[in-house]
């Protein structure tokens, strides 16, 4: 005998398999789209910089030293690390670094776009850095449609800044050991002398940490990671296979009880 199907199931069995499908299609659009992979880096400053001459700068020669073009004052990781911050944000670090390395894989479309327009659309889409003012930390990001991309491209900023700053402080400190360093065999005051002393050590410290030191403007405390989005990216065909299995079974079942058990007596 044939078994009729009641009301209720005619009425909804429509919607039911629509909403089947608009979840199989969203899933399909979801594993399909360019999602990006965001890669992070937290940093802090790196303490390795000679810059606390308080005995100098108590002592009444303090001006006297001045004078000669040598600062005493020394500079400050917290001053260094926002020199370093706005180095990255810059354009010369974008176009040097960014570009010079990674601009085809960033850029495929480059030839289309002027120089301002890729730096916007940089800082925009693929990269983002923030500050903790009370930890004085540093979160470095980078996201990508490929989440090895992203995982180079963070590790490769952080290199370059430190290797730049790092250049730059031993080209600096360098220079002024050698001004420091004809300043006591022109000076002959006993009391300058010591003085002068002291601020070759200083520099002489600070060359010797900018030689050995590959950290030298920022610490990684949490290496570059890949977020969670590749993983639950991965779920995507899983999920499909499994909607798609169970519409396909409960259509078959659908035909079965019409065309077979239907016309069963």
């Amino acid at each position: 005998m044939k078994r009729e199907v009641s009301t209720a199931t005619k009425l909804y069995m429509p919607y039911m398999y629509g909403c089947t499908l608009i979840l199989m299609l969203s899933i399909i659009l979801y594993s399909t789209q360019g999602e990006n992979f965001t890669s992070e880096a937290i940093l802090i400053p790196a303490e390795n910089y000679s810059s606390n001459p308080s005995r100098i700068e108590n002592s009444q020669l303090a001006n006297l030293v001045s004078m000669t073009g040598v600062s005493i004052g020394g500079t400050s990781s917290i001053d260094r690390v926002f020199v370093g911050i706005e180095k990255i944000k810059s354009r010369p670090f974008f176009r040097n670094y960014i570009l010079h390395m990674f601009g085809s894989e960033l850029f495929p479309e480059s030839d289309s776009l002027s120089f301002t327009e890729l730096y916007e659309q940089f800082h925009s889409d693929n990269f983002s850095l923030s500050r903790d003012r009370v930890s004085n930390s540093v979160v470095i990001r980078a996201s990508t449609g490929d989440p090895q991309l992203s995982y180079e491209l963070v590790n490769y900023i952080v290199e370059s800044i430190n290797m730049e700053s790092r250049e730059n402080a031993l080209t600096d400190a360098q220079m002024k050991v050698d001004y420091l360093t004809d300043l006591l065999n022109e000076r002959n005051e006993l009391d300058l002398k010591q003085t002068l002393n002291a601020l070759l050590v200083r520099e002489l410290q600070n060359v010797m940490l900018a030689t050995v030191e590959k950290q030298f403007l920022f610490k990684t405390i949490s290496e570059p990671s890949l977020a969670d989005d590749v993983n639950k990216k991965k779920l995507a065909p899983y999920l499909l296979f499994f909607i798609s299995f169970s519409f396909i079974f409960s259509l078959g079942v659908r035909f079965l009880r019409k065309y077979y058990f239907g016309n069963t007596p």
